[in-house]
């Protein structure tokens, strides 16, 4: 009886609405009320006119990209009436449009974008960044002017009821997103059953404040505008205000809102505490997580004539499939849950036991959904889409499907459907889909956790909090809760981030052996636990600037910075913005002493107010030649005082799969250096300055190894980067940069290509490589026009007037601090005195372990301190132990720390060699150890800090082993110089004071020898953000490494932490005219001294 009684109600609840798609439905209504008003954003409105024909301009202009029926366009912008139009926009031209959340980590949207295939983006050019590595077409709606040429008239598009809408990513308990892929046809069917069981009327004023990029956004975003609504667009900084969101209600006389019950709680708090006025407020649908009659009591107490609804329905259902009304005549008879309600016409519901046969009323059982509501599937998934979207037990059609939803449902007397839980695991945070199983497996991804459970904590009616258990695979091992979260927001939005993390020895098992989760030790939550909010708006500045910096939300005013894996690049880069968003003139000194946004804070009300930004020398920017940056100075300089020294390039080599263009590449490089005018400089030999070059030639050198051996190509591949390595014929009137190209068998390429230093810095070969891609890519429609970067010229005249400005004060500092500062002295058999005069090699390479370089992590934030602090003081601490036996130990040592200066977020896609020496002095004795190095190395970072942007030479040339006299000719070349610069090239503008220096740069040094640290920006950061996984839209192979001479400088020891191209592997690098041996015996100090500090921690 009750089989024939779900068939007959599944056969009458057929509803037809196969002519009906999104768009044609907002056309209708376009054509219908064209003057109206359609959307309302702050002060910008748009009527339903202006939108449809909009939407049509951008129809046309992705049609003419080949978007038609079914073709996946992704979205990614923030709210507003553009992403009303891009979204209507690409229904018009037949495309499904994949809405994708700016605020989830790039990880996730590259992935979304990877595992679907999508070909087409829409973004604004804020986000352009966050897809650098994504080789689809984009489209920058806030750039592209060739929309607004198109046809405003209806694009035909040959679109039905059973193509494609839209791709809703929901969290994956495989640990992959899954994208569900829904059709017009439910959506519209929604629509419809929605508009009349809400009673919507034309002209009604709704609430657009939710995440578009989940299917809860539909009733409030693209819905309205098919039944002719007023959607007004809500903020995300007033939504996040409670009492800001209940003002811009009234302000916007909006009159119908959709709130999670969680959200609807926040407004429940804050009307309680002080009552507004609501006159416009009509309706309040809750949906995305189970409601409780309480809570809608408490509000029905305070607005009585309001009417609530409670929604329900799974993503793949297309947005929902059942409704309950609740207001003051009912909200008396309910239990402590709402029930979600009768289904909607177009639906059919079973409640089915575990042998799919339907259970009896007000028994329990799993809820199943058919009809036109159901998606086609989960995207590229069938295995998945089998196990549950199955076959129509009720109905003979083959092709009929039933959802199994997971949820455990009764029906009620009066036939509506009360849900009471999940089968499963699956979680609903905030209105978010949470498996956590997606959650296990991104921890288990982290390096030290063997095991993990994921569970949520219910505290009694109210948001549920998750809790994340693990088992290390070592420990000995120290694991903190700030990199766990770090760990897993590199990979899943915050919502996804559990509250509390809780280490265990193992997991209680049942009497089967299973995981008993009930015997799970559930932590009690306390607000300063883990996070504390910031309060006031100063606070909730800094933990923006700190959260954008560090890319770790949320940060509470008591998270460490360096516990959150701050290092002393990110420290300068946050003081930039915060003296430039603040207006303040904020030390460095002042962020190492307070690491906390509520020390920071307090101390930032008492800083002075920046002085007025100085006035951009137009002149300046305009002009053809330039002094030489800082960096620039010193390596022109090499010349004089080491002539027989190497010069210095910067290399970089790319493999992959396919072949490529050479006229598209030679374009592609073209638009780079037009792009980057620090290509077109010449340096001069004679004078200390560069010069914009006009006629410049170039192109790329090709070489066909295809009928080589591989062992034959390899030699000769090395062969060709030990050449363009030790490269020093940069000829006039043309690009600084040699590009080979060659051609391998089975259809691989190898790039390589050589830059100097002079122009360049480590993280100059990503940038070239990156827009080289993205130029190319872009090619064969032609190329658009290249924006000119100029930051470089900025950074020169920044660094030149303030050194102009502050040399008296940074020559008697620096005179001063160095002065008793000594060179460090190796044994005299150890130091190789002419190795000009035969093959000697001046670099070794050791490898560091990745479980030495993690655990020295954690030794570095349980010491408050960076990693490049850390690895200094393991150096000095190396050298130290070494030289033990030496009598002769200096009292304070000094040693160079190779700096980066993009400590401004303009410098970031700027190519260039954004580089300084920051010397630090350390006074040293036998009775040393690595802690007291370490406080040693953080306070000379403190006290030296002010002064580091003056110039290099100043520094060099007052360490206490340059000040003695040179040699008598020495002297009077030196004079010379003086005279040479101060009477004939004035135009150079060196200070006297500078130029006599030098002279002391010309001491005879012996066995003593400058210290150079150098930490590439790959071994402290992401690696995998730096090794794109294509180029060119080819798949990159993997290369063996290569090891070389980095450096070929006597006197000098060059300590040089990077990550290899090839494996990715950490490695230490020491380079010096010392024996090979000696340099082993360096770095396996070094390695040895890491490795010891973690041990006993």
């Amino acid at each position: 009886m009750e089989n024939s009684e779900q068939l007959n109600e599944f056969l009458e609840t057929e509803v037809k609405h196969d002519a009906k798609t999104l768009h044609g439905l907002f056309e209708e209504q376009a054509k219908h009320t064209p003057q109206q008003l359609a959307v309302i954003f702050g002060e910008q409105t748009i009527s339903y006119e202006q939108l449809n024909q909009k939407a049509n301009q951008l129809a046309h202009y992705l049609q003419q990209m080949a978007v038609k029926p079914d073709t996946q366009v992704a979205v990614c912008m923030e709210r507003s009436i553009d992403l009303l139009i891009v979204i209507l926009g690409i229904l018009k031209a037949g495309g499904a449009y994949i809405p994708l959340d700016s605020s989830h980590p790039e990880e996730r949207l590259l992935l979304i974008l990877k595992e679907g295939g999508t070909q087409f983006l829409i973004t604004i050019d804020k986000f352009k960044k966050r897809f650098s590595r994504y080789q689809g077409d984009v489209v920058l709606m806030d750039k592209e002017d060739e929309i607004k040429k198109q046809s405003t008239k209806n694009p035909r598009s040959n679109v039905n009821a059973r193509n494609l809408a839209y791709i809703i990513y929901t969290s994956g308990s495989t640990g992959t997103p899954k994208g569900v892929v829904v059709e017009h046809r439910g959506v519209v069917d929604y629509s419809l059953w929605f508009a009349e069981y809400c009673d919507c009327q034309p002209g009604e004023r709704i609430d657009f404040s939710s995440n578009h990029a989940f299917d809860f956004a539909l009733t409030t975003s693209i819905i309205p505008l098919m039944l002719g609504l007023t959607l007004v667009i809500c903020a995300d900084k007033i939504k996040k205000d409670p009492r800001q969101y209940l003002k811009y209600l009234n302000t916007h006389e909006v009159n119908f809102i959709k709130l999670t019950p969680s959200y609807f709680r926040v407004l429940i708090y804050e009307v309680k505490n002080k009552h507004i006025d609501l006159p416009y407020l009509k309706k309040i649908m809750l949906a995305g997580e189970s409601l409780f009659s309480s809570d809608c009591s408490a509000w029905l107490a305070l607005y009585p004539d309001h009417i609530l609804y409670n929604e329900y329905g799974p993503t793949e259902t297309s947005v929902a499939v059942c409704l309950y009304k609740i207001d003051r005549k009912n909200i008396h008879r309910l239990g402590a849950n709402v029930p979600i309600g009768h289904v909607a016409p177009h639906i059919q519901s079973y409640i089915l036991d575990e042998n799919r046969m339907p259970v009896g009323e007000g028994e329990t059982g799993e809820l199943y959904l058919g009809g036109s509501c159901l998606a086609r599937g989960y995207l590229n998934n069938p295995d998945l889409t089998r196990q549950y979207f199955i076959q129509h037990p009720f109905n003979p059609d083959i092709d009929a499907k039933l959802y199994k939803t997971g949820d455990l449902c009764r029906r009620l007397i009066q036939g509506e459907i009360e849900c009471l839980g999940r089968i499963d695991h699956q979680l609903k945070i905030r209105g978010f889909r949470v498996e956590p199983g997606e959650i296990e497996i991104c921890l288990i991804g982290h390096s030290a956790i063997k095991e993990a459970v994921v569970l949520a904590a219910n505290e009694e009616q109210k948001e549920t909090r998750l809790v994340a258990y693990y088992i290390l695979n070592d420990s000995k091992v120290e694991l903190d809760s700030t990199e766990l979260r770090q760990h897993l927001l590199r990979h899943l939005p915050d919502y996804m981030v559990p509250s509390s993390f809780v280490r265990m020895d193992s997991f209680p098992l049942n009497a089967n052996e299973k995981l008993d989760r009930a015997a799970l030790p559930i932590p009690q939550f306390t607000a300063s636990q883990y996070y504390i909010a910031p309060k006031t708006h100063l606070e909730k500045n800094l933990a923006q600037i700190w959260s954008e910096e560090l890319e770790i939300k949320p940060i509470g005013l008591k998270d460490d910075f360096f516990e959150l894996g701050g290092h002393s690049l990110a420290a300068a880069r946050i003081i930039s913005t915060v003296n430039h968003k603040l207006g303040k003139d904020v030390k460095l000194y002042d962020f190492y002493s307070q690491p906390t946004i509520a020390h920071l804070a307090s101390l930032i009300k008492k800083a002075k107010k920046k002085g007025k930004r100085r006035v951009i020398n137009k002149a300046f920017l305009n002009a053809t030649q330039f002094p030489l940056s800082n960096f620039q100075l010193l390596l022109w300089l090499a010349d004089t005082f080491e002539p027989k020294a190497k010069r210095l390039n910067i290399f970089a080599r790319k493999r992959f799969e396919g072949r490529l263009n050479i006229d598209k590449l030679n374009r592609a490089f073209e638009a780079v250096f037009k792009k980057h005018d620090v290509f077109s400089y010449s340096v001069s030999k004679l004078q200390p300055l560069q010069c914009l070059q006009k006629k410049i030639g170039f192109q790329v050198i090709e070489k066909n190894l295809e009928s080589f051996s591989e062992k034959n190509s390899e030699q000769i591949l090395e062969s060709s980067i030990q050449e363009l390595i030790e490269y020093n014929s940069w000829p006039k009137n043309k690009y600084p940069i040699v590009v080979r190209l060659f051609y391998l068998k089975n259809n691989l390429t190898e790039l390589q290509l050589c830059l100097p230093h002079m122009i360049s810095d480590d993280l100059s070969p990503e940038i070239l490589l990156s827009d080289l891609s993205s130029f190319y890519n872009s090619a064969i429609k032609g190329h658009k026009t290249v924006k000119k970067d100029i930051a470089f010229r900025n950074y020169l005249l920044e660094e030149q007037t303030y050194m102009q400005q502050h040399i008296n004060r940074d020559l008697k500092f620096w005179d001063d601090y160095l002065k008793d500062a000594a060179l460090f002295a190796f044994p005299t058999e150890q130091v190789v005195h002419s190795p000009q005069n035969y093959q000697f090699s001046y670099s070794t390479y050791r490898e560091i372990p990745e479980e030495t370089l993690n655990s020295f992590h954690v030794f570095c934030k349980h010491q408050h301190t960076s990693v490049f602090d850390g690895l200094c003081a393991a150096l000095m601490m190396a050298l130290l132990n070494i030289s033990k036996n030496n009598q002769d130990i200096p009292e304070a040592v000094y040693v160079n720390r190779v700096k980066s200066t993009r400590d401004n977020p303009d410098y970031d896609s700027t190519f260039g060699g954004f580089l300084r020496l920051e010397p630090i002095k350390l006074r040293i004795n036998k009775s040393s150890n690595l802690t007291s190095l370490l406080q040693q190395v953080h306070e000379s970072v403190i006290t030296t800090h002010p002064y580091q942007q003056c110039s290099d030479l100043i520094k060099l040339a007052n360490i206490s082993t340059f000040r003695q006299k040179p040699p008598f000719i020495k002297n009077y070349v030196i004079k010379g110089v003086v005279w040479l610069y101060t009477t004939i090239f004035r135009s150079v503008k060196l200070d006297r004071r500078i130029l006599n220096l030098c002279g002391r740069l010309g001491a005879d040094k012996k066995n003593n020898f400058l210290v150079n640290m150098n930490v590439q920006h790959s071994f402290l950061g992401n690696s995998h953000k730096r090794n794109n996984s294509n180029i060119f839209g080819f798949e990159t192979r993997k290369i063996r490494d290569y090891h070389y001479d980095l450096l070929k400088i006597n006197n000098l020891l060059d300590v040089c932490f990077l990550r290899m191209v090839g494996s990715n592997a950490p490695h230490l690098i020491i380079s010096a005219n010392l024996q090979p041996a000696f340099r082993a015996l360096i770095a396996n100090e070094v390695i040895r001294v890491m490795r010891e500090c973690c041990s006993t921690q």
